[in-house]
């Protein structure tokens, strides 16, 4: 039987009450968008972000032409010029720069490097490989402009969460095979990497935040039924993960990803690329989030920023 931290139980109630609301179907990707971008408002209420921040608004074209929203933050007196490009999480069918922009300063404001956020567009009303493409799309328009921005495109690391885990994974493995920019980092947060979870776990059931039904929601949202497995769509599902760049992989004990999230880790170690992984146990998805307080949640978001200020720097040789 699993047990959740009690202070992220604690947070989990403060944000979401003791009120029990009935979980929307299968497949009404629409109700789980509407709570979820009405919890972050509750959320940002209650633990209002950081404001030592500045904040830009960019618009570039995304591969088809459509104009995208990219969202520069930076440290205030900060002349940091490595970068973390970021894509939010919502399951590709929720969630925008709105709903993370307190995440992104949070970034900016701890490691003092400079964030770039993309609204990407969301499925079902843009299914893969549109998400993939416009982060992809965001990419090359940073590595292009890092220069005017006062950046510098030698010292690029992708990262996200959930949804925006596997997007910067996706990225990660385009960029490889299309020769595009050399990344100094990914950083996968309880990333959403194989649609093939689909095997229930019961003593996981009740404690899973993210459910086998909203997972899948999302990838039929995203992939509809065309489950061929492009590792854009699906990255664990890529035959080589050689050549990729230093990598952190977390995940909590408590979440459905864990296992993908595991096996992932075990193959870019398996491929000689060098890694991080953490299991954070009695914790389900999403909680740094949704009990940014927890210890164990101010440990996880540590280990992120010493990750990012490593590769950041360029010294690999220095130890973890």
């Amino acid at each position: 039987m699993y047990v959740v931290d009690p202070q992220v139980a604690v947070g989990l109630e403060q944000v979401f009450g003791t009120q029990d609301v009935a979980p929307p179907p299968v497949g009404d990707w629409l109700t789980r968008r509407e709570r979820t971008h009405g919890m972050f408002d509750d959320l940002w209420k209650i633990y209002p972000p950081p404001q030592d921040v500045d904040v830009r608004d960019i618009k570039i074209a995304a591969a088809d032409g459509t104009h995208l929203t990219l969202r520069l933050y930076r440290k205030h007196n900060s002349d940091a010029q490595a970068v973390l490009l970021y894509l939010h999480g919502g399951g590709m069918i929720m969630c925008n720069l709105e709903t993370h922009d307190g995440v992104c300063r949070d970034y900016a404001s701890a490691t003092g490097l400079p964030v770039v956020a993309v609204d990407y567009r969301l499925a079902p009303e843009h299914p893969f490989p549109t998400p993939v493409d416009d982060c992809y799309s965001a990419l090359l328009w940073l590595a292009d402009n890092a220069t005017v921005l006062g950046l510098d495109a030698a010292r690029i690391a992708v990262g996200g969460e959930s949804a925006g885990g596997g997007l910067a994974a996706a990225v990660v493995l385009k960029a490889r095979d299309e020769g595009g920019p050399a990344l100094v980092g990914q950083m996968l947060i309880y990333p959403m990497l194989d649609d093939r979870t689909v095997k229930r776990d019961a003593a996981l059931e009740p404690v899973a935040l993210w459910t086998y039904d909203d997972h899948a929601t999302a990838w039929t949202a995203y992939l509809g039924s065309d489950r061929a497995g492009s590792p854009y769509a699906t990255p664990l599902r890529a035959d080589d993960l050689s050549g990729l760049p230093a990598s952190y992989v977390e995940v909590g004990e408590l979440d459905i990803f864990r296992a993908e999230s595991l096996a992932y880790a075990s193959r870019l170690l398996a491929a000689s690329v060098p890694v991080e992984f953490h299991l954070h146990p009695c914790v389900p998805h999403a909680f740094d989030l949704l009990a940014p307080d927890a210890d164990v949640s101010r440990r996880a978001k540590g280990d992120r920023y010493r990750f990012l200020l490593r590769v950041a720097s360029q010294d690999l040789t220095q130890p973890a």
